[in-house]
């Protein structure tokens, strides 16, 4: 039995997606791709050898698709997982979730009352490099810091063009890039922080949305969490460095390029080499592998809604620390 799947939205990741999808022919079947514009939805489905909808109501009028992967900007998130979900499909959603925590937590309720599946592409939970350092844990004993420095390099020739509204993106770099490095500390250290200071600003006149972010995230007990967030740093630097009472570990990545969302990693633990290459595997591979799974398996998923929510209550504080000038504590 194999899931027939669409993808809704033809932008730059759902390329990576649907070349996931096309290497797992035993799960999936690729019944559809979806786009407003009807020249790129043809583009796509002639490159990936599928048919094409314009609207949603198409999608959504066709019961023989099973499951949709939503990678539409930030705003349409909810909407289109919620309607989605309530055609009787189950829903893989880029990050971040959703604009808002009441925006998840709509979701969450549907997924719930719809008995379908609401899985959140979290994809850097997937990379070989993020899972072994999760499981390393034991070698350094419990972390009480975590340092994660993710600059990258976006300019208004390079960045998607809704990426300049800040409407649709929810204010840009907190959901863009902080939705996964939040989503890893909280991996890390197993629960939310107790409270979160925040300072989130523009460093470029062509973004409506914030470009850089400083964080702490304090989980007490002399347990702490900084995050620095960038699209201005050059070259790119995206380094994650956990430290515990028995030694270090170190995980950097340098993105594939062409390739959204994928690259090459290494691990270090205490200065040593333990793991280095480009992903391959794709971790958009295995996430896609572990929805399918779940939809034939009738299980829920890793980084299911219903565990993404406590994401979303972090990113919530954080955004309210950043209006205020204050610290925030998280959401129980």
């Amino acid at each position: 039995m194999k899931v027939n799947i669409a993808v809704v939205g033809c932008g730059r990741v759902a390329r990576t997606h649907l070349q996931a999808i096309g290497e797992l022919r035993d799960i999936f079947h690729l019944s559809a791709v979806v786009d407003a514009d009807e020249q790129r939805a043809k583009e796509y489905a002639r490159e990936f050898q599928t048919s094409y909808y314009t609207s949603l109501d198409q999608l959504y009028k066709d019961k023989t698709i099973q499951a949709v992967v939503v990678c539409l900007p930030h705003h349409l998130h909810m909407p289109v997982a919620v309607e989605s979900m309530t055609a009787g499909k189950h829903v893989l959603v880029e990050k971040p979730m959703a604009k808002t925590l009441e925006e998840a937590q709509k979701m969450i309720d549907t997924a719930r009352a719809t008995g379908k599946i609401l899985m959140v592409g979290q994809s850097r939970r997937f990379f070989d490099a993020v899972r072994m350092s999760r499981e390393m844990l034991d070698n350094i004993g419990r972390p009480f810091s975590v340092l994660y420095h993710w600059g990258s390099s976006f300019n208004e020739s390079s960045a998607p063009p809704w990426w300049r509204s800040s409407e649709a993106t929810g204010g840009l770099i907190l959901p863009m890039s902080g939705s996964h490095a939040v989503d890893q500390i909280l991996w890390y250290y197993g629960r939310k922080p107790k409270t979160v200071y925040a300072k989130i600003y523009n460093s470029k006149t062509y973004w409506e949305g914030a470009s850089e972010a400083s964080i702490i995230m304090e989980y007490g007990e002399n347990e702490i969490a900084t995050l620095k967030l960038s699209l201005a740093t050059r070259p790119v630097l995206h380094q994650v460095v956990i430290n515990g009472p028995k030694g270090t570990l170190v995980i950097n990545h340098q993105e594939e390029k062409n390739v959204v969302g994928v690259g090459y990693l290494e691990l270090m633990h205490d200065g040593e080499i333990v793991h280095k290459g480009l992903q391959r595997p794709t971790n958009f591979y295995y996430q896609a592998r572990e929805f399918g799974s779940a939809i034939l398996e009738n299980r829920q998923p890793i980084a299911s809604g219903f565990e993404v929510i406590e994401n979303m209550k972090v990113l919530n504080a954080i955004l309210a620390s950043a209006e205020s000038n204050l610290p925030v504590a998280v959401e129980d």
